[in-house]
């Protein structure tokens, strides 16, 4: 047999060479006078296209949607001051503060505190997808993001939390940080 890459389209000729789906189990007839079941086969060897509107993964009342339209109102300015990339330069751009700043507040409101955590989710949870609209964010983005604006991002969450406390979006009945440092 032979192993087709996945990243690859297969021509016919390559097609009747892929190996065949494994036979489905069968139970044993209960009466004899009934035909073996049979079950549809599920295949995961097979490459999947689908298209997605991103627009229509969050309701409109959904969380990530109202952290963004609020993020939107703040004044970002803040955290303009430390990036290269402008117009008619090389090099690629860098994801926005809207979106990292957005990234981590909805992540803070699920219980996330890791930019790893953050990055898988962004893969396949839905409010994650629509936030980023599908796009990758790397863990170093976000981290960096982060560490590099701590006293800036800390300001904004106080303010930021403030208000969804005040629109019911969040609630601060019981708020708790753990800095126990414990020794590997």
């Amino acid at each position: 047999m032979q192993d087709v890459p996945q990243n690859q389209l297969v021509d016919e000729a390559q097609l009747a060479l892929l190996p065949e789906a494994p036979p489905e189990p069968t139970e044993k007839p209960q009466a004899q006078d009934k035909p073996p079941i049979r079950f549809k086969a599920i295949r995961r060897d097979q490459l999947v296209l689908r298209p997605m509107d991103v627009e229509r993964l969050l309701e409109a009342d959904h969380l990530a949607r109202a952290i963004w339209d609020l993020v939107g109102q703040c004044d970002l300015r803040p955290f303009h001051h430390d990036f290269k990339a402008v117009e008619g330069k090389a090099g690629r751009p860098p994801h926005a503060p809207h979106l990292l700043i957005s990234l981590w507040l909805y992540s803070y409101a699920q219980g996330i505190a890791f930019g790893r955590e953050i990055e898988e989710r962004c893969k396949y949870d839905p409010a994650y997808l629509w936030l980023t609209g599908a796009e990758k964010v790397c863990a170093h983005s976000l981290n960096d993001f982060r560490t590099d604006y701590g006293e800036p991002l800390k300001h904004l969450f106080i303010q930021v939390l403030a208000v969804m406390e005040q629109e019911g979006l969040v609630d601060l009945q019981q708020v708790t940080q753990d800095g126990t440092k414990i020794g590997a």
